[in-house]
């Protein structure tokens, strides 16, 4: 569900149009008023996209999921297909291959066809979250994970699409995640944030009211709230101390790797050699490092780049 995207629904129609035909994807429509998406919108319904309307209210951006299980039950009753992948328009699928992460077609198509049938959701174990400033470069958000199904199993689907349920419960993890670009420009976040915010909360400026709204439960996108009480340089170093990886599949030129000490070399051969336990780590060895290996301070197997 989008509203007023237009720059990375752009980006995110030619990604997923690649993958999975434009045919086979619905985008639910928030009530866009901005001339360049609707022109988007406009150009995605020429290619076969469905576009639905009529979601235009914030309850429907806060019921997402409910609107989402609904259009998979339909699928099931009219539509031969495989997988339903709820999915935002700044989150774009790769997978983690053994040396790299990739965003190919055939490499993703690889990954998902293991999984045709599952009972299980099928989860993405982590996100990797754009730099700000930093082009091309992600960092891990390892509790960050989200969910997708195989045909006919929709029972409920959550409204960040974190959990997906099955009829039959339960999940595999995968090797599949998202390049979640998610950070804007400051003064473009904070808008687009207010813009989620349900309109009681969209002008607040009291920070110990932002913090008591943020707290309860009730409020809805209560999670959004504190991105608010940040400042613009917080918001630019937030994953200085953190692993960072960047992602170039247009060249395939291996893995770039840096943490606040610098340039990190990665080789898979001797990650595996020096800790044999990660062969048992269905999710690969580049995986295993983002998600534990550098948190556990795992040496890599080679000297620091200079």
């Amino acid at each position: 569900m989008q509203k007023d995207e237009a720059e990375l629904l752009l980006a995110w129609l030619s990604h997923y149009g690649n993958l999975f035909g434009y045919r086979n994807l619905t985008i639910y429509d928030n009530g866009s008023t901005e001339p360049r998406t609707l022109a988007i919108l406009q150009h995605a319904m020429r290619l076969g996209v469905v576009i639905s309307t009529g979601y235009d209210q914030p309850h429907d951006f806060h019921q997402k999921g409910y609107h989402f299980a609904n259009l998979i039950r339909e699928w099931d009753r009219q539509s031969d297909y495989d997988f339903a992948l709820p999915v935002d328009c700044d989150e774009f699928l790769a997978v983690f291959e053994d040396d790299r992460i990739s965003t190919s077609r055939d490499a993703i198509l690889a990954e998902l066809n293991r999984y045709v049938g599952s009972e299980r959701a099928l989860r993405m174990d982590m996100s990797l979250f754009n730099v700000p400033g930093q082009e091309g470069w992600f960092s891990p958000d390892r509790s960050f994970h989200k969910g997708m199904l195989a045909a006919g199993t929709v029972a409920e689907i959550d409204n960040g699409q974190h959990e997906p349920r099955t009829i039959a419960g339960g999940h595999i993890t995968t090797r599949l995640t998202y390049l979640h670009r998610h950070n804007r420009p400051f003064d473009a976040y904070i808008e687009r944030t207010r813009a989620k915010l349900d309109p009681s909360c969209r002008h607040l400026t009291d920070p110990d009211e932002i913090r008591r709204l943020a707290d309860d439960p009730l409020v809805p996108g209560n999670h959004l709230l504190r991105s608010l009480l940040r400042s613009e340089e917080d918001y630019h170093h937030q994953y200085a101390r953190e692993l960072r990886i960047r992602v170039d599949d247009l060249f395939g030129s291996g893995v770039e790797l840096a943490d606040a000490n610098g340039p990190i070399h990665w080789d898979t051969n001797t990650y595996l050699a020096r800790h044999p336990d990660v062969r048992r780590h269905e999710q690969g060895p580049l995986h295993h490092y983002l998600r534990f290996g550098w948190l556990e301070g795992r040496d890599v197997g080679a000297m620091r780049a200079a």
